[in-house]
């Protein structure tokens, strides 16, 4: 994917613009340095926002590191075309942490913008406890880094089409890490949250709520890329109310060998789609779906202990290509089609309740291991 660079220009010609940092002599609680206007920080060190700002163009730039912009309770709006109250552009080379907390990001072409095209590994970039809204183009989009943290933030009323939250990679071929816990996402037009090129890290304790109103959207977009990636934990999520054409959880292509387990998907299009490899997907909650429960498009994944309840089509689907897949001990009831359907090959049900479906327990051919019941 070419990476997004078409702020990057507007973005340097407004810093020319922005006041200059506080001096070192200037400093608010604790040597803490005061923001209280328009600004750029191009210094590490540990900044205060003492009052609201409201501004043309780009609020506060970031083009350092080793840096942590505490908002204290304060709003940060941005107003006029090319505009963001947070714009982070890290120096060339640079390392270290970058931290943006407690306080309000409010409209915006993006809320929060990052653009690690200069620095696209050595930083982690922290975002805590912060609610973002804006009706921009790209409401939250972060992109080209190794190590990206969004922990208790509120996303909400964003009715455009692009992502609430969009965390990129940059490129098909780089992976990021990082922490994704405890954020609220609703009342979005599309997706609430879209995170592609992941490995390795976890994602839990999400509420999703009102997706999907403006276009197909889905709750929970993980998206690959080209290399290797896998041993993510996916745990605790709850996404609810999404479009009739909306997915709820999307786990893409590379997205193998991770856990997903302890999610709860409510009225949704199909509640899961799986197209990862070697994935144990464990005890969620699925129900209200219109066209599928759970959908696995890939082989050698376990279906494990999952309640999946009520829906307009079948259950848990195996596409023709989902192959030598284990289903054990799956509670699947109150389809208007099958329990359980198998196009592909070599796979193995066993142990699984498939009561109330409508048209049947199972449809297709796969191996009956025992102990299921119709």
């Amino acid at each position: 994917m070419k990476t997004n660079s078409r702020w990057r220009a507007p973005a340097l010609a407004a810093a020319a613009l922005l006041a200059a940092t506080p001096g070192p002599e200037i400093r608010a609680d604790n040597g803490r340095i005061p923001v209280w206007q328009q600004t750029t920080i191009n210094a590490p060190g540990n900044y205060v926002l003492t009052r609201d700002i409201t501004s043309p163009g780009i609020a506060i730039l970031i083009q350092a590191t080793d840096v942590s912009l505490d908002l204290n309770g304060h709003t940060v709006t941005s107003t006029g075309s090319g505009s963001f109250p947070v714009y982070v552009f890290p120096p060339t080379g640079g390392r270290g942490l970058i931290e943006v907390r407690n306080g309000q990001l409010r409209d915006g072409t993006s809320s929060l913008y990052y653009d690690g095209v200069r620095a696209p590994s050595g930083i982690v970039f922290r975002l805590e406890r912060v609610d973002l809204s804006t009706t921009g183009t790209q409401p939250t989009f972060i992109s080209m880094l190794s190590n990206v943290e969004i922990l208790n933030c509120t996303l909400h009323d964003i009715p455009g089409t692009s992502p609430a939250l969009d965390v990129d990679s940059g490129s098909v071929t780089a992976t990021f890490t990082g922490r994704f816990e405890g954020n609220t996402v609703s009342r979005v037009g599309g997706t609430a949250i879209r995170l592609r090129g992941m490995t390795g890290g976890s994602i839990r304790q999400n509420v999703i709520q009102d997706y999907g109103s403006a276009t197909a959207g889905t709750g929970l977009s993980l998206e690959g890329s080209s290399v290797g990636m896998g041993g993510t934990i996916v745990e605790g999520n709850a996404i609810r109310k999404g479009g009739a054409s909306s997915i709820g959880l999307y786990l893409g292509v590379g997205w193998n060998r991770c856990s997903v387990s302890g999610n709860v998907i409510e009225s949704a299009g199909v509640g899961m789609m799986v197209w990862a490899l070697a994935t144990r997907i464990s005890g969620n909650t699925v129900g209200s779906t219109q066209s599928g429960g759970i959908q696995i498009n890939n082989s050698q994944n376990t279906i494990e202990r999952n309640l999946v309840d009520t829906g307009n089509s079948s259950g848990i689907i195996f596409a023709s290509f989902a192959h030598a897949n284990l289903v054990d001990g799956n509670t699947v009831q109150g389809h208007q089609a099958f329990g359980l359907v198998f196009q592909g090959f070599l796979n193995a049900y066993r142990g699984n309740m498939l009561r109330n479906n409508f048209s049947g327990a199972v449809s297709g051919s796969a191996t009956d291991a025992g102990g299921n019941i119709p």
